[in-house]
């Protein structure tokens, strides 16, 4: 890690809700997804600028994002649990994350 201010990430979407090809439906306690989602993100930083947002599914980087608002939207079919982890990475190099676990079917 560089010297330098940490950006701060947080997944905004999905939250603890039921949704239905992108839509929600219901709150739950965790994340039940069926069909595709739309990922998304706030990421910023109050020293530097932030470079850019990482999506990954169970540990493999799915998209990059270099432009607010920080979003990708998941198509991919999946079944059962997976772990989502958003990357934020500022100018000087310096990160951090947040993950979430959801479970996706289709």
């Amino acid at each position: 890690m560089k010297i330098g201010h940490i950006p701060h990430v947080t997944i905004t979407r999905p939250t603890d809700a039921f949704y239905l090809f992108d839509k929600e439906k219901r709150l739950l306690q965790f994340p039940f997804i069926i069909g595709p989602i739309t990922v998304e993100a706030d990421a910023y930083d109050a020293e530097y600028s932030i470079n850019r947002v990482e999506f990954l599914v169970d540990g493999v980087l799915q998209n990059t994002d270099t432009i607010a608002p920080y979003n990708w939207r998941w198509s991919t079919p999946s079944f059962f649990t997976h772990t989502v982890t958003v990357t934020a990475y500022n100018d000087v190099g310096n990160c951090s994350s947040q993950t979430l676990k959801v479970w996706k079917i289709f």
